[in-house]
């Protein structure tokens, strides 16, 4: 098969892309390729993420000269795919994949292949309820929206041509998904599969003065803190295990 293409989204806190290329790497045996789209971080952290590709860590670099810092087109991934990627995966660099038989990957390839009607989907990360689930359906559960986190994109639901060219709007996942359900697509999480979020700890791994350039982090609530088991990424506590519990 076509390798998958995982694109990451970096911006700033480089030891989480190094940790989110090491667990890919680890726990995915479906076959795949990682590329970097670095989105204008620092001096000294490009220099990083320019090691991470001359040591094999990622398959792919692109430094884009436009800083755009928080705001990311991620429709240009579209671009960067031909007819016969079927699917991509969409990821920030803060969202790392469980080990699982079969991988993350493959799960969810599974799933898009069985239900055609399905645009993106994505593992299962809580707090389900801001994703507003309202159905589940075979192995997934029908929500309103999911962020970029290892998101399978099913690259006809998503033609760039249908999505508008204003670069703030780019870093809003939900935007996304409004553009597949006016094609005619679903939007879905995982029901047996979790990834881990990077933001469990202190503005999310952001500096103060990083988390100033990014307006939309000031009106984040605190972190989403909760206990999980280490391989899979599954939540212990039924409150975060059960999508239909808030």
């Amino acid at each position: 098969m076509t390798p998958i293409k995982i694109f990451i989204t970096t911006w700033h806190r480089v030891e989480m892309l190094e940790r989110c290329l090491r667990e890919i790497k680890e726990r995915t045996t479906t076959p795949h390729e990682t590329i970097v789209f670095d989105n204008g971080s620092d001096p000294d952290e490009v220099r990083c993420i320019k090691e991470m590709h001359s040591d094999k860590k990622c398959d792919g670099l692109i430094l884009w000269s436009h800083n755009t810092g928080p705001y990311f087109p991620k429709a240009c991934y579209y671009a960067m795919t031909t007819p016969e990627d079927t699917y991509y995966v969409s990821n920030d660099a803060d969202t790392f994949p469980p080990k699982v038989e079969p991988d993350w990957l493959s799960r969810m390839i599974s799933e898009m292949n069985a239900y055609p009607d399905l645009g993106v989907i994505s593992p299962q990360v809580p707090p389900q309820y801001m994703q507003e689930p309202y159905a589940e359906r075979g192995n997934h559960v029908l929500c309103k929206a999911v962020g970029n986190q290892l998101s399978l994109v099913r690259r006809s639901a998503w033609p760039v041509a249908t999505w508008p060219q204003e670069t703030d709007k780019f870093g809003d996942d939900s935007l996304r998904s409004q553009r597949m359900l006016e094609n005619g697509y679903k939007t879905a999480f995982m029901l047996n599969t979790w990834c881990m979020h990077g933001q469990q700890c202190k503005n999310w791994g952001y500096t103060e003065e990083q988390v100033a350039k990014d307006p939309r982090k000031l009106k984040y609530d605190s972190p989403y803190l909760y206990q999980y088991y280490i391989k899979t990424y599954e939540p212990a506590e039924e409150r975060s295990h059960n999508w239909r519990t808030k």
